[in-house]
Formats: structure tokens, sequence, C-alpha cells
């Protein structure tokens, strides 16, 4: 169960070694830059509006990839969150917080919705048209309708 040290070679024990400090290397820059980002939207929050653009599971995690914008500038981003509605999600809007020190600092709040279309477009969405409208024409020289497409 224990590690006999002594059979071990040089060489085995200085990859050991280096493969033990940047484990826990990494580990210690994940926590840092998650505290960082957690003080930095705490000390700095600002609410806005995000969609949600996509969403992917493994066994681990359930992430949300979402838009919004602060100052005219487009952010994306992901969160690791667990919801029940999971891809009924995308395409919809939802409250967002960020810092505004470092706009990519996000987080997403699926539980609080936004439906109110002057909020969404106030946070710099454009509604986009999902279906082009026709109108219909007469021909001068036939009594049939024909439906053209608009040119707005």
């Amino acid at each position: 169960m224990f590690l006999n040290l002594d059979k071990l070679s040089r060489k085995e024990l200085i990859t050991g070694t280096c493969s033990l400090i940047i484990l826990i290397t990494f580990f210690t820059v994940v926590i840092i830059s998650g505290n960082k980002r957690d003080e930095s939207i705490k000390n700095n929050r600002f609410y806005t509006i995000g969609k949600v653009t996509e969403f992917t599971s493994n066994r681990s995690f359930d992430n949300y990839t979402f838009m919004y914008y602060y100052n005219g500038r487009k952010y994306d981003a992901t969160n690791s969150i667990k919801n029940e509605d999971e891809e009924n999600c995308i395409g919809k809007y939802y409250k967002i917080e960020l810092s505004i020190e470092n706009p990519s600092f996000s987080n997403i709040f699926l539980e609080e919705p936004v439906s109110d279309m002057k909020n969404i477009l106030n946070a710099g969405f454009r509604i986009e048209e999902k279906f082009k409208w026709k109108f219909p024409i007469e021909e001068e020289n036939k009594n049939e309708v024909k439906f053209i497409q608009s040119t707005k």
C-alpha cells in the first residue's frame, strides 16, 4: 500500500515529483482564478440580460453557453449549472450578473427568465425575423394573385 522509495529510480522520483508539483500548481491556479472571478463580480456587480445559445452535458457537468452585451460589446460565456430544463433554455433570455471591471466574468441565473421585449432590446439584442412576410399582388394581365417577398 505504501510507496517504497528505495526501489524507485532517480528518474522515477524526479518524474513523480514534477508531476505532483504540476498538479498542485494547476489546482492552485484554478482555485485562485475562481476566487478572483467571484470577488470581481461581487465587488463590481452589474445586471443585464443574456441569451442561452448552447447546452452540453456529460457525466459531471451541465454547461450552458450564453451571450450578452456590455457597453456595446458582445460577450460569450459558459457556466456549469445543474438545471432541470436543460435544452429548453436554448434561445431564451435570462438575468446575468457580470463584473464591470472584467465583463467576461459573468453568471447566468436560469431560474430568472426574462420575457419583457423592451428589456431584452435595451440589453443590446435585436429580434431577428423568423419568417419573411409576403404580400399579395395582382398581375396586370391576369386575374391571379401572386405573392412577393418584402424587401424589408
